[in-house]
């Protein structure tokens, strides 16, 4: 049987479908032993018909990551943005990730090869750190509060206390989240997040 485009389907909407094919393989295997072919064939279309979209597995890994940051960042802007309270803030970014609004969270284990590649090749991924950044303003926000609420000393350095809760939310958890499968189980850890994270108490 020939395979192309599936009947009906519009070049975009091939697209979405070789990134949504694409982010479950790069989270699930190493960035060398990602095929084209499979990631091709999972869509209903040749390998050779990929690079009608992509020029390179390097190229789709980029748009992969690329899209996804766009994705959640968003939604924690948007998210933030509804709160005041810095505690609310982070709960509010722990919730986006734990019940994947998105559908973008879920690949949890793509985000420590996306960093990889940023440090490997930032020239190549410019694009992405300038992506990252809305991630740590976001954080530095939520910092902003805390030191502001007195929760944080003045002298607190509020771009490492960014960082280090960016990597604690999206490295620390997104790891640990990444091996469970029930929404109980997800609910829990976030508690436990929060718990650790200082803004919530131990029943």
């Amino acid at each position: 049987m020939k395979r192309g485009r599936p009947p009906g389907s519009s070049a975009e909407a091939t697209r979405q479908r070789l990134l949504l094919a694409a982010a479950r393989y790069f989270s699930s295997a190493e960035y060398s032993e990602v095929s084209l072919q499979d990631i091709a064939a999972e869509c209903g279309i040749t390998g050779a018909a990929i690079y009608n979209h992509f020029s390179s597995k390097e190229e789709l890994f980029a748009s992969v990551a690329e899209h996804m940051m766009k994705v959640n960042g968003k939604a924690i802007q948007q998210a933030i943005a509804d709160h005041t309270e810095w505690r609310s803030m982070l709960r509010a970014v722990l919730r986006l990730i734990c019940k994947d609004t998105t559908g973008w969270f879920r690949f949890t284990l793509l985000v420590p090869a996306v960093q990889l590649k940023m440090m490997q090749k930032p020239e190549k991924f410019a694009s992405l750190l300038t992506l990252r950044a809305v991630y740590v303003d976001c954080f530095r926000q939520i910092v902003d509060c805390a030191v502001a609420a007195g929760d944080l000393p003045q002298a607190t350095s509020k771009a490492a206390a960014a960082e280090l809760l960016l990597a604690f939310t999206f490295n620390g958890l997104g790891a640990v989240i990444a091996h469970r499968t029930s929404d109980e189980e997800v609910a829990e850890l976030v508690h436990h997040a929060a718990i650790l994270l200082g803004f919530a108490k131990q029943a």
